[in-house]
């Protein structure tokens, strides 16, 4: 396989299955997605190991959005986890916990992933590397539970980029249990989400 045919199983393909079996393919581009197969999360609201929630997380995005990079991110979105994994946090919380994740993902995208796929000749500009360290990095930031805060938390940031971060919040959080925690936060998303739409649509007519 090679990387645009990688793309295009990642853009295209709904069916998490297809996609696991060709996980030995995908690791010849991301040889660190390995540490994430078979993966055991030991946490109340992941159903899936960290491979397979990663790839929930795929298949729950739109088909469409412009940017390979938003794909590529939801693949190793928590590539980091292993690194900061805490067991036994709290009688409150049992189970592991992955404080820093996200932060620790887009140092690792940043440190191996990136310069291994450049060595690979696979075609990632400047700006194309800034995208994926972006979504991965603040995949898990505490924006907020309702649309006005989610809102609020991206006022200081390129709209179309944030847009891409919240399509990512949305399908990550379908790859966890139904929760009421994920389920509010996904209403919130998508309220954000039809608002940044309803005014685009509105600017496009007054053009």
């Amino acid at each position: 396989m090679d990387y645009p045919a990688l793309m295009t199983l990642l853009r295209t393909e709904t069916a998490v299955e297809k996609i696991d079996s060709r996980r030995e393919e995908i690791a010849q581009w991301i040889p660190e997605c390995r540490i994430m197969f078979d993966y055991d999360q030991q946490h109340p609201h992941h159903p899936y190991d960290l491979w397979m929630h990663c790839l929930h997380t795929l298949v729950a995005l739109p088909r469409d959005i412009d940017d390979d990079m938003l794909y590529l991110t939801a693949l190793v979105h928590d590539i980091g986890k292993p690194a900061v994994r805490q067991d036994d946090f709290s009688p409150e919380h049992p189970g592991s916990m992955y404080h820093g994740h996200a932060a620790k993902s887009a140092q690792i995208i940043r440190e191996q992933v990136i310069p291994g796929m450049l060595a690979r000749n696979v075609p990632l500009d400047a700006a194309a590397q800034a995208r994926l360290i972006y979504y991965a990095g603040h995949h898990d930031d505490h924006i907020g539970m309702d649309a006005d805060a989610i809102l609020a938390a991206g006022k200081d940031t390129d709209p179309a980029l944030y847009r891409n971060l919240l399509y990512l919040e949305i399908a990550d959080s379908i790859a966890h249990a139904p929760v009421p925690l994920m389920l509010k936060r996904i209403d919130a998303c998508k309220e954000v989400l039809s608002f940044y739409a309803e005014a685009s649509s509105i600017e496009s007519m007054k053009q």
